[in-house]
């Protein structure tokens, strides 16, 4: 067989391909094309960090929608930053278990309580990266 018939042997059998591993490469293509976008949480520690860093910076900006009001708010945050400081080692597992206590006291779940942060804060520079980058990130997705 010369060299130029192997190549069209070659070229053929990728023609031939069947539909569903033509669908599956394709993906597989997509997928590459999103893969290389990294988003990042503001911050350099894990996300309950920089929640709990957020509330107590503003604790004006969420006492309202936290129902309590803001010298509460302080005053919770300061009485569980005592307790829980004497208990763990480092300061992220500080904040998990501050966040998680807090939101406790507030008969939430943590996940409530970041999103009330996030939907503030997504209209602030501290994630406006992040918020304008998972937006393109979306537009792009659904062009694909």
């Amino acid at each position: 067989m010369s060299l130029m018939s192997r190549e069209l042997r070659q070229v053929w059998d990728a023609l031939r391909a069947s539909k569903g591993e033509r669908d599956e490469a394709l993906a597989e293509v997509r997928i590459q094309k999103l893969a290389v976008h990294v988003l990042f949480l503001p911050g350099d520690g894990p996300p309950e960090q920089w929640l709990w860093d957020t509330l107590r910076e503003r604790p004006d900006a969420y006492a309202e929608r936290l129902e309590l009001s803001a010298a509460d708010m302080q005053r919770s945050m300061r009485h569980l930053e005592h307790l829980v400081d004497g208990a763990v080692q480092q300061r992220e597992d500080m904040a998990k278990v501050a966040i998680r206590s807090l939101a406790h006291r507030l008969q939430r779940m943590v996940p409530d309580v970041a999103r009330i942060v996030g939907r503030h804060e997504a209209r602030t520079q501290a994630l406006y990266e992040l918020v304008y980058g998972l937006k393109k990130l979306i537009e792009q997705w659904r062009r694909l």
